[in-house]
């Protein structure tokens, strides 16, 4: 990116995002290549961009006045709509498509029909420039906020206005409704975020954590999270319902300005002033709140104890435990070096007595609790070298006793057994899928299925499985 990003949008079907530029236009990538399928030229802002419900249109507003439609299938433009006569902040489509509501400097709200263009209502009432606008799900209201404080209600149909909410935060900058239509997200100008609840239209909690604006705010799908963008160069993940913070996605260097969720829930997108649209995917960015010790932007898994008393988290080459009430780090004994590269899964068995976990390094090492005096360590038991990619995931068997999967960045799945004797820990793999290559040494796969006659001859090969399980008439070629 060469310019400063001011807005970014998913289409509903996933397979698009856009970003809005300031004296750029509009770029409009394939989700799936992450290449520019269109490139909208502008020599004016980009404020705000949205996507028609049925992904096929795309409607952008800048600071020349004007809001703009596209025909993405054909790359034209459909729709010009003038009305406005200050900058345009926000544009937003109903739930249906049919409409489309602006917000300007010139402290209106406009709605227009998304067929024809034609301006359909006036809204007027804010005292202040109107920043941001959003339909509710079931498309019956509209909602508008301002630097006034407020955020009013509208009758998208009659236009005709309804309920204003005044906020003791002063400027609202953002707005976003939850997908089950019964809470407002505000963001505001000294950093909190304001919920409301959109029945009642009392206001809830303040979320703090936020140092500056908060200019960009959104719900997940699924409405457990709220993510926000603010001055402060941060993102920030909430829980919804609680509103706990529960995330800070560092990374950009200078402001930004909007945040998106993917229609999926599993990834999230931000623009700002360093000319970036970052990605973050939750499932590798997890954290949770108030670890220090790894770097945020760095961790990638985090799991309970079975007692719920500790907390695992990797990092890097790493793992470290938590004390999970007070969020402190457990004594550095318990810190989990050995991997040669990041570590990408980690779980503890059922039992609480066992971690196992799988990094880029194309291991799975196991580690076991042990007692020295008064205080407790963890020991690295056993590595598995079984794999020839990234190991992706590994998670215990609830039910059987010391049994645990792995997934690997290949697509396959491995099912393990771990049993002790004298002589250590031995890992049986009891059944893999898509399996197209194995790289096992010392590993023990008796009455292992699903194996290829391949990968039984490799195993032969390499001294890892009784000849036994080689199918009849092959055993020869080994």
């Amino acid at each position: 990116m060469e310019s400063v990003v001011l807005s970014c949008a998913y289409s509903p079907d996933g397979t698009m995002l856009a970003a809005g530029f300031l004296g750029d236009g509009l770029g409009v990538y394939s989700t799936t290549s992450w290449t520019r399928i269109l490139q909208i030229r502008s020599d004016e802002g980009v404020s705000s961009v949205l996507f028609s419900p049925n992904s096929q249109q795309i409607a952008f507003d800048g600071y020349n006045q004007t809001v703009r439609v596209w025909d993405l299938t054909r790359g034209e433009e459909l729709l010009a709509m003038r009305g406005h006569t200050g900058s345009i902040f926000s544009v937003k489509y109903s739930p249906c498509g049919k409409l489309i509501a602006s917000a300007s400097n010139d402290r209106t709200v406009r709605l227009w029909s998304s067929q024809t263009g034609e301006s359909l209502h006036v809204l007027k009432g804010h005292e202040h420039l109107a920043a941001s606008v959003m339909f509710s799900p079931d498309g019956r209201q509209l909602v508008s906020s301002s630097f006034d404080g407020t955020i009013r209600f509208w009758d998208p149909e009659t236009g005709e206005p309804g309920c204003v909410l005044k906020s003791s935060l002063e400027p609202v900058h953002s707005l976003a409704y939850s997908p089950d239509g019964k809470w407002i997200a505000s963001g505001h100008d000294s950093g909190p975020l304001q919920l409301w609840d959109a029945v009642s239209n009392e206001p809830s909690s303040v979320l703090k954590g936020h140092t500056s604006s908060v200019l960009g705010v959104a719900f997940s799908p699924n409405g457990r999270w709220i993510a926000s963008a603010s001055y402060d160069k941060t993102v920030r993940l909430w829980d919804a319902s609680t509103g706990t913070p529960i995330l800070i996605l560092s990374g950009h260097n200078a402001l930004v300005e909007d945040v998106a969720f993917s229609p999926n829930g599993l990834q999230i997108a931000s623009g700002g002033h360093d000319k970036k649209v970052r990605l973050w995917d939750l499932n590798s960015s997890w954290s949770a709140s108030g670890l220090q010790g790894h770097r945020v932007n760095s961790l990638l898994k985090a799991a309970y104890s079975p007692d719920g008393l500790s907390i695992l988290t990797a990092s890097n080459r790493s793992v470290q435990q938590w004390d999970s009430k007070t969020g402190a780090s457990l004594p550095m004994t318990i810190k989990l070096d050995g991997h040669s590269a990041i570590v990408q899964s980690i779980a503890y068995s059922p039992c609480g007595q066992w971690i196992a976990s799988g990094s880029e390094d194309k291991t799975v090492r196991l580690w076991r609790r042990r007692q020295e005096g008064e205080s407790e360590c963890w020991q690295c038991a056993g590595v598995v070298r079984a794999f020839i990619g990234t190991v992706l995931d590994v998670a215990w068997n609830p039910t059987t006793r010391m049994e645990f999967a792995t997934r690997c960045d290949d697509n396959s799945v491995q099912v393990w057994q771990v049993s002790t004797n004298d002589e250590g820990v031995v890992v049986r793999m009891l059944w893999g899928y898509n399996i197209g290559y194995l790289c096992a040494e010392d590993l023990i796969s008796k009455d292992a299925i699903d194996l290829s006659p391949m990968n039984q001859k490799l195993l032969v090969q390499r001294g890892a499985v009784d000849s036994s399980l080689v199918p009849e008439g092959e055993g020869s070629d080994a």
